[in-house]
């Protein structure tokens, strides 16, 4: 992943609260600290065993990615929520879609109308939204907030980029209101 997107992006259907004295997670405000890294969502890897050592080790490529966000959080001069406050933590992986989407021929470059509400699954274009959500947490632990157990709400979106975007992903963090 590469390069830093700042741009607010309130999620579609998330901006109509249920409770009016509720902020929606998709809205945007001076509460919510937010930052967008360019390029397709990775999910966390999986720890690698050295049998040798015995040790549980986090893989390079892992502690790389995390640094895009890390990166992303410092540059976007977000400080550090207080370790007592419990947040709200909203994740958006934004995937490109698969040429096999599109038509070809006269009907080069059209979105075949089978595919318009296709949403990304696993392999090459997805992962578990767990495991999405786990990377950009993890990498923002220490540095964002105190420690992941601070987040009580978490909604993860997994989707395939709208005609002009390109691949992101995008996290959000706002305090809850007690």
């Amino acid at each position: 992943m590469s390069g830093v997107l700042t741009a607010p992006i309130p999620l579609p259907g998330m901006d109509t609260p249920e409770d009016p004295t509720t902020p929606p997670v998709g809205a945007v405000s001076d509460a919510v600290r937010q930052i967008v890294v360019a390029g397709k969502p990775d999910p966390m890897p999986r720890a690698r065993f050295n049998r040798q050592t015995g040790f549980a080790y986090t893989p390079k490529d892992a502690r790389l990615k995390k640094g895009a966000f890390t990166d992303a959080w410092l540059e976007a001069g977000h400080g550090m929520f207080d370790r007592d406050t419990p947040l709200r933590c909203e994740v958006e992986a934004t995937f490109p879609r698969p040429a096999s989407h599109f038509g070809t021929g006269k009907n080069a470059g059209l979105l075949k109308d089978r595919f318009v509400s296709a949403r990304p699954g696993g392999g090459q274009n997805g992962g578990d939204v767990d495991n999405l959500a786990k990377l950009p947490i993890d990498a923002l632990e220490g540095i964002a907030f105190g420690n992941d157990s601070q987040i009580a709400e978490l909604t993860v979106v997994k989707r395939y980029v709208r005609p002009g975007e390109v691949p992101f992903t995008r996290i959000a963090l706002a305090p809850i209101d007690p």
